[in-house]
C-alpha cells in the first residue's frame, strides 16, 4: 500500500535499485516495479545508468558488469582496481566519469573512468557523519549526498558543503538518485520504501513497492547527456543571487543537438539564482561542446 500520493503520481522517470548479497535489480516506475533480474555478482553495488547500466564491485575480488537497459548482459566486465580505497557503496555519473562513495573513513569520494578504472580522489565527505549515498546534480555541478543520520546534503566538487538539511526519519537512506524529469531526489529507506525529496529537504511522496527488498545501497536515474554546453564569458548576478555560474566554467543548456554544429555559437540568457536562492543571474557564453 503506498503511503502519501497514489502509484500513478510517483516518479515518471525509471528508477533504478540494486541490492548487495543475492544481487538484484529492480526498475521502478510510477511506484511500481516495471523490470527486474538477478545481476551476475553477489556484491555489486555502485552503479551509472547512460545507455547501459554498468555495475562496479564491492571490494578486492568482486567484480561489476554492464548490462543492457532491459538486463541483458553485454558480456563487459569491470574488475575491481586498486588505487582509491575498498568497501564501495552508491554511485553516480556526470555523463563523463563515473563516481561513488566509500564505507570505510572519512567516506572518500571517487572518480573513475566511465568502464570503473583509474579511480583517483575526488574528495572526503564532512566527518561525523555515515554518509552511505550519493548522486549527481547537473544543473549545477553539485553533488549530493546522504545516508544514516537524517541528512541530505550538497557538496561542491571539493566537498564544501553548499546546504544540509535534516529529513524525516525512517531508516537508513541508500540508492539515493536525481531526477531530472522534475529536479528532484528519490532515495531507499529500508523494507520495500522509496521517498522523493525536494532540493530543500521537504519530503514529497512515499512508497511501498511490492517486490522490493534485502540489503539495497546503489540507485540511479538514467543520466541524460544534455544539449549545448557552453562556457561561462560573463556572468552578473541580479536582485542578490549568490550563486550564479563562475566565469569559466560550463553551461549546460536544453538545446538538442547531435554535434556542436548545431549549437548557436554564443550564449546570452536569464536564469533564476541556482539552489534556491534570491535572484538572477544575466550569462554570455561561448559553445564548448555539445551533450
Amino acid at each position: 500500500m503506498a503511503v502519501g500520493l497514489q502509484p500513478a503520481q510517483a516518479q515518471t522517470s525509471e528508477y533504478y535499485l540494486l541490492r548487495a548479497e543475492s544481487g538484484h535489480m529492480w526498475v521502478i516506475q510510477n511506484g511500481q516495479v516495471v523490470r527486474e533480474w538477478n545481476v551476475d555478482g553477489d556484491l555489486e553495488i555502485p552503479l551509472t545508468v547512460i545507455d547501459t547500466v554498468r555495475t562496479y564491485g564491492y571490494r578486492p575480488g568482486d567484480v561489476g558488469t554492464e548490462y543492457a537497459l532491459d538486463g541483458q548482459m553485454t558480456g563487459e566486465h569491470y574488475p575491481w582496481v586498486d588505487g582509491c580505497g575498498a568497501s564501495w557503496l552508491d554511485g553516480t555519473t556526470d555523463g563523463q566519469f563515473a563516481y561513488a562513495i566509500q564505507y570505510t573513513g572519512n567516506r572518500p569520494v571517487c572518480r573513475f573512468d566511465l568502464n570503473w578504472t583509474n579511480p583517483t580522489l575526488l574528495f572526503n565527505c564532512p566527518p561525523g557523519e555515515q554518509w552511505d549515498a550519493l548522486t549527481y546534480d547537473p544543473t549545477d555541478d553539485t553533488f549530493w549526498i546522504t545516508g544514516r543520520n537524517n541528512v541530505l546534503a550538497q557538496l561542491d566538487r571539493s566537498g564544501n558543503v553548499l546546504q544540509r538539511f535534516t529529513i524525516p526519519g525512517g531508516g537508513r537512506s541508500a540508492g539515493l538518485a536525481y531526477d531530472a524529469a522534475d529536479d528532484t531526489f528519490w532515495m531507499y529507506r529500508g523494507g520495500d520504501l522509496i521517498q522523493q525529496y525536494s532540493k530543500s529537504g521537504q519530503l514529497l511522496q512515499s512508497h511501498n513497492v511490492a517486490g522490493v527488498s534485502g540489503n539495497v545501497w546503489g540507485g540511479e536515474f538514467q543520466f541524460s547527456p544534455g544539449g549545448c554546453v557552453y562556457t561561462v564569458k560573463k556572468s552578473k548576478s541580479k536582485r542578490g543571487c549568490e550563486n550564479c555560474p563562475e566565469k569559466g566554467s560550463d553551461f549546460r543548456t536544453d538545446s538538442e543537438c547531435e554535434d556542436v554544429k548545431d549549437c548557436a555559437k554564443k550564449l546570452k540568457t536569464t536564469i533564476a539564482c541556482p539552489r534556491g536562492g534570491n535572484g538572477i543571474c544575466k550569462i554570455k557564453g561561448k559553445v564548448k561542446s555539445c551533450g
